[in-house]
């Protein structure tokens, strides 16, 4: 199982896979996303709703890519997710790239701005042998000011595996602000990926 420290679970399968044991954090640039509204449009001062977006890249162990997988769905109240899927188990791959990311929309389903949270990661089986993650806001709107951005991870017991699990989160700050009357609204996207020594992964956004 998937632990999670909300005390929630998920179920992951098995899978084996070769690699050595290191560890790194850094922030790499992701693939290219769709635009957001033209700058200045009226219509992108509020958030109206929200959506969770996820892509997988799985590698074998020639770094050579054999899957490809996208989700999409909207949150409900701020952050749960209602219709988005899942990265799956590892199949007969060696490494990972995936991406979570938190996107606000205005009224008229513009989007205003996106919080990304990454990771790349290795595994055999059950240890995680490698993982690097960071964060990063695209596509935001002219009348919107990020204020910050934190995150914490930490490792956790799979299978037996002292690092057979690894969990980090991200979140940010922004805000609505318009010209001669000031910032009128805040919003604090949250992201955070578990990832198994099986190749597995999930994430969340109701932090």
């Amino acid at each position: 199982m998937l632990l999670k420290n909300s005390g929630r679970l998920r179920r992951l399968a098995c899978i084996v896979a070769p690699a050595t044991l290191v560890v790194a954090l850094a922030v790499t640039p992701g693939g290219a996303l769709a635009a957001g509204p033209t700058a200045g449009d009226p219509n992108t001062a509020a958030v109206a709703w929200e959506e969770i977006q996820w892509d997988e890249i799985t590698y074998d162990k020639n770094g050579q890519v054999i899957s490809e997988k996208h989700g999409s769905g909207k949150l409900e109240d701020g952050g749960v997710t209602i219709d988005a899927a899942e990265g799956g188990e590892g199949g007969s791959g060696n490494c990972k790239n995936v991406w979570a990311r938190r996107i606000g929309h205005s009224v008229l389903g513009f989007v205003v701005w996106k919080f990304e949270h990454w990771k790349y990661f290795c595994w055999s089986y059950p240890t995680i042998t490698y993982v690097e993650g960071g964060h990063r806001w695209l596509d935001i709107d002219p009348n919107w000011l990020v204020r910050g951005q934190w995150g914490d991870g930490y490792w956790y017991e799979w299978r037996g595996a002292a690092h057979g699990g690894q969990t980090s989160y991200r979140q940010g700050q922004i805000e609505n602000c318009a010209f001669h009357i000031g910032c009128i609204g805040t919003w604090y996207p949250y992201v955070q990926i578990w990832i198994n020594g099986n190749g597995a992964w999930t994430y969340d956004t109701s932090g």
